[in-house]
């Protein structure tokens, strides 16, 4: 995993932390799940959490910055009693495809480090920016189908492609 980053973006992944969101079954009243929200983007000198994704990537570091963001969520998620018996929703700002290195096989790399399974975690891909031409949403939810990952659409019909990427994820689901 080649994935270095400058100290400032070093230095802001160790004052950025991570919170857990419980998302209940409304059938047994226990939980299901949990998402990964990320805190204090302020005290690193963002006004919001997009403005902070959005330095990244014009830095060109988004996936490397996602990639540290995983292990920091998955660190403090295996601290979690029962961790084994719940899913983590994990955001995924689509653009970190369009990174030059985004590589394959790396978040497998970070489970098995953790000791937690694939079917231990859901990426909530996040519709905030339009999947550009550049990005084959088909090739990449075969990719995450393939290798048995769980996939949501984060906010569904908030963001810019709503339906067709609805519709996109259903085609290349099939």
């Amino acid at each position: 995993m080649e994935n270095k980053l400058p100290k400032r973006w070093l230095n802001n992944l160790e004052v950025l932390d991570i919170a857990f969101q419980p998302i209940i079954n409304i059938h047994t009243g226990k939980i299901f799940a949990v998402e990964a929200l990320l805190r204090n983007f302020q005290e690193v000198g963002f006004a919001s959490i997009f403005s902070l994704f959005d330095q990244v990537y014009k830095d060109n570091l988004l996936y490397s910055f996602d990639i540290k963001l995983r292990e920091k969520a998955l660190k403090k998620f295996i601290q979690i009693d029962d961790f084994k018996d719940i899913k983590l929703f994990y955001n995924l700002d689509n653009r970190l495809f369009e990174m030059p290195n985004f590589t394959h096989g790396n978040t497998s790399k970070i489970l098995k480090q953790y000791g937690v399974k694939k079917n231990n975690i859901c990426f909530e891909i996040s519709e905030r920016h339009e999947i550009s031409s550049d990005c084959n949403m088909e090739k990449i939810l075969a990719h995450y189908k393939d290798s048995k990952y769980c996939i949501a659409i984060d906010d569904f019909g908030v963001g810019h492609s709503g339906y067709k990427l609805l519709y996109d994820s259903m085609i290349s689901l099939k």
